[in-house]
C-alpha cells in the first residue's frame, strides 16, 4: 500500500460499516493516505435491476476513474 497514492473501495451496498470504513480505520493507524468509498450512501436501498441500482448508486467504472483522479490531481 505505500506505493500507492491512495485507495478506492468499492460496495454493493451501504458505505457506512463497510469495507472502505475498515480499510479507512487502518490506514488512518499504520499508513494516512486518501480513501474514496464508492457505494450506496446513507439511505435506504432500493429493489431493481442491478445494472440500473449501480447507475442509481454511483458504482461505474466512470465514477471510479473520476475518483481515481481525484486521488492524484489532490496527491500532486
Amino acid at each position: 500500500i505505500s506505493k500507492t497514492k491512495g485507495v478506492i473501495s468499492i460496495e454493493d451496498h451501504n458505505v457506512k460499516g463497510g469495507i472502505g470504513t475498515l480499510v479507512s480505520d487502518i490506514l488512518s493507524q499504520h499508513h494516512p493516505m486518501p480513501v474514496r468509498k464508492i457505494g450506496v450512501r446513507d439511505t435506504f436501498a432500493e429493489s431493481g435491476e442491478w445494472e440500473e441500482l449501480y447507475e442509481k448508486y454511483g458504482i461505474t467504472s466512470e465514477n471510479v476513474l473520476k475518483e481515481a483522479t481525484n486521488i492524484l490531481d489532490s496527491t500532486k
